[in-house]
């Protein structure tokens, strides 16, 4: 799970580089939707690792 959260902020990195670096203001607006909907991916695979984790450990979650 650890490889998937690198992998989406890596990810991530690279569509906050387009981002900086065009000057077309669509674009920009894409780059920055793109952003969003990688950030709630990777809450999203935050809250499943620490569910499967909490239950591995015999936690409730």
């Amino acid at each position: 799970m650890q490889a998937i959260l690198k992998d989406i902020e890596k990810k991530m990195q690279v569509i906050q580089k387009a981002m900086d670096s065009t000057n077309n203001p669509q674009q920009k607006a894409m780059f920055e939707h793109c952003l969003q909907n990688a950030a709630q991916v990777l809450a999203n695979f935050k809250e499943i690792d620490r569910i499967v984790n909490s239950r591995e450990d015999g936690t409730k979650e």
